[in-house]
């Protein structure tokens, strides 16, 4: 099965969907069971293919298996129905992830796919729906992808309100955050919270790849291994906001709000090009995610 499971990723990684397929069929006619990895893969190869309904078939086979999708099988379809402008259908498999047993609350990841996806089909209520959903029942940080996202959503709709507000909320969370940072590696750093989780063991190692979504207590005053590179992300994230900003302020007509965020936009962009970053919404801001991963099976 390992092997042909492998032959399946090569083949997806290849668009060459039809040898794919091939090697999933022949797991069975060896009389071998297909495992929760070896779905995951298949399906991969479906969405990389541009195959939705091929997709949505060995998805289904796969629910009614006794394996059952993972988080990152969730993802996967929910990146082929973004890819195809289905946000309906990314909406409900999203409902559905969380009405399952057991239920599978979205992650960044997911999230943050889901938005690219609005963006890709200029969604501004599916994205605000995301975002109701991230700060309740998901318990997701948005970080500076999806905040970026939602600003050019709100930008294209012209809801300057809202935006003015989202843009304004990211500065003051950002100048906060630099504050806190300050002050826990000053002479005199404030002691941890009371109610302070377990700590990080990741992040006291310096690197902890969950960021904000982390569970666990992360002590500021440790500097991390990529720290340089995630305040450049979020400076360029910050700025690319302003510039949404501005522009929908232009395009109505409030030329002083478009200019203190054309002014904002700059400062920032000075900031980044000074310790060596790129531009506004680059890096991570930008990027893309790899598909794979595999489910549980279960007996």
């Amino acid at each position: 099965v390992r092997q042909l499971t492998g032959d399946i990723s090569e083949h997806g990684r290849l668009k060459q969907l039809d040898r794919a397929v091939g090697a999933f069929e022949q797991i069975f006619a060896e009389g071998l069971h297909p495992t929760g990895y070896a779905y995951s893969t298949l399906l991969n190869a479906h969405v990389l293919a541009g195959d939705l309904a091929g997709g949505a078939r060995v998805f289904e086979a796969m629910m009614a298996s006794k394996c059952r999708p993972n988080l990152v099988v969730y993802t996967t379809m929910l990146k082929g129905f973004c890819a195809a402008g289905d946000m309906t259908a990314a909406v409900h498999l999203l409902r559905r992830m969380a009405h399952g047993s057991p239920p599978l609350m979205a992650d960044i990841r997911a999230l943050n796919t889901f938005l690219r996806g609005c963006v890709r089909c200029g969604d501004a209520v599916a994205a605000r729906w995301a975002f109701e959903m991230a700060g309740s029942a998901w318990r997701v940080v948005p970080d500076g992808v999806a905040h970026v996202a939602l600003a050019r959503l709100l930008s294209q709709s012209l809801a300057l309100k809202e935006l003015r507000a989202h843009v304004e909320a990211r500065r003051e969370e950002r100048e906060e955050r630099l504050k806190a940072v300050a002050a826990a590696r000053s002479a005199s750093p404030p002691p941890p919270p009371a109610d302070a989780p377990l700590a990080c063991s990741f992040w006291a190692a310096g690197r902890c790849e969950r960021g904000a979504n982390c569970r666990f207590y992360h002590d500021l005053s440790v500097v991390q291994l990529d720290e340089a590179a995630e305040e450049a992300d979020a400076t360029d994230a910050q700025a690319a906001m302003e510039l949404h900003l501005s522009h929908a302020g232009a395009l109505l007509g409030k030329d002083a709000l478009a200019r203190d965020a054309l002014r904002q936009a700059r400062q920032l962009l000075a900031e980044s090009s000074a310790r060596g970053g790129g531009e506004a919404g680059g890096g991570e801001a930008g990027s893309e995610w790899a598909g794979g991963g595999g489910g549980e099976c279960q007996g």
